[in-house]
């Protein structure tokens, strides 16, 4: 039986982004424009980036992932609910619309997860070496830097730790019960060992490349706060990590002043321009979908 085309699959998560979307445009209405000389390259590094985050999607999924076509539908699709949804609350519903489109929910929040932490030791970093080094921007990186120490603290607990108390429960309980309450714990266990073990296959032997992909695309991250900023001395490397790092802080609380003028019209229009880049293909492949 061939599966329904993606769009329908994942519609809960796409009535999002035209809300999404506007409110975008209503937070990004005061703000200034880029000069258009900049503003047209950051466009094109931005999409580029998303289309390594595509890759890295795609490597993480392995067989599970739909189709190239669909996955960049999806992927295309919820970048502006993802980026525009307040205290990115828009990820869940990427994933969900990602695990839609693969072979079940979980998939999507497992590769979120493991998305979301490879970004993180890049993030934290790339805080703990700026803030060592200019102090006078701590305050801008640290919320995402400790939000990022965090998550890979947890992520290590979940992957290297929690299997083996998982194994050592187990024992106990199959040692010292054997109740009906003792059977469904066994069971819940068991069911949570299986997931922490597909959750850590989905990295086993891609994680150089996961690596290498997230490397890339938060360069070509860094460049596009490159472009914005005022020509020399304003650009540096320092102030292009400063930009990068500010509007992730900036949803954990911190204040948006160290926040690149014009970063947010192109976070939002490289959004919009990634969701006319894969209309084309969504209209195919529904209208493929319909005709067989």
């Amino acid at each position: 039986m061939r599966p329904a085309p993606v769009l329908p699959r994942t519609g809960p998560a796409l009535a999002l982004v035209l809300p999404a979307a506007l409110w975008g445009l209503w937070l990004v209405w005061d703000t200034a424009w880029p000069s258009p000389l900049a503003l047209l390259p950051a466009l094109a590094v931005y999409v580029a980036a998303h289309g390594l985050r595509l890759l890295r999607m795609l490597v993480l999924l392995g067989d599970r992932s739909p189709s190239l076509r669909d996955l960049a539908v999806v992927h295309g699709t919820t970048a502006v609910v993802s980026g525009q949804v307040p205290f990115k609350l828009g990820e869940l519903a990427r994933w969900w619309a990602l695990g839609r489109a693969s072979r079940g929910l979980d998939d999507g929040l497992k590769a979120g997860w493991m998305e979301r932490a490879v970004d993180a030791v890049l993030l934290a970093a790339m805080g703990l070496v700026l803030g060592l080094a200019e102090p006078a921007v701590r305050a801008a990186v640290l919320p995402i830097t400790l939000a990022s120490l965090v998550l890979i603290g947890l992520t290590a607990i979940l992957l290297r730790l929690a299997p083996e108390a998982l194994r050592n429960a187990k024992r106990f309980l199959i040692r010292r019960y054997t109740t009906e309450w003792s059977l469904r714990a066994l069971a819940t266990l068991d069911a949570v060992g299986r997931w922490l073990d597909d959750a850590r296959a989905m990295v086993h032997g891609r994680l150089a490349t996961l690596i290498l992909l997230t490397l890339g695309l938060w360069t070509l991250e860094l460049v596009v706060v490159w472009l914005l900023l005022p020509s020399p001395p304003g650009r540096s490397a320092a102030a292009s990590l400063v930009g990068v790092l500010a509007p992730l802080s900036a949803v954990l609380g911190a204040s948006p002043d160290a926040v690149p003028p014009g970063l947010p019209r192109v976070h939002l229009l490289g959004q919009l321009l990634l969701i006319a880049l894969v209309t084309p293909l969504a209209v195919r492949s529904t209208g493929q979908e319909t005709a067989r």
